[in-house]
């Protein structure tokens, strides 16, 4: 599987995005996740988290562009950057690096 790297990139044609997702099942139901823009939504399927965090993304990215509010949001408090422009597009964002660290835990006890 090819790895995917958030991006989102104001091009002359418009916004286009590409971010990670996550699902999984949470109680009765489902849930959508956007780790990079903080976003999720659920739903009693699968699919009907999956369209419910797709319609959630396009409302968020669409407001802050159309409001000229997308900069400041991605490199405010969602902790991105903002990369060089290119002919192909006139801005550019993608998050900053994420330290990860690994914590051991255990061994547990049997029943724990």
């Amino acid at each position: 599987m090819e790895s995917v790297n958030d991006k989102i990139l104001l091009t002359p044609k418009g916004l286009v995005a590409t971010l990670k997702t996550h699902r999984f099942r949470e109680g009765g139901g489902y849930v959508a996740r956007c780790p990079a823009l903080r976003l999720s939504a659920q739903g009693e399927t699968e699919k009907e988290a999956s369209e419910a965090l797709d319609e959630a993304l396009h409302l968020f990215l669409s407001d802050l562009a159309e409001n000229g509010n997308l900069g400041a949001a991605l490199t405010g408090d969602l902790g991105w950057r903002r990369l060089p422009s290119t002919p192909e597009y006139r801005e550019a964002f993608e998050p900053l690096p994420v330290e990860m660290s690994t914590v051991k835990i255990g061994p547990l006890a049997a029943g724990v």
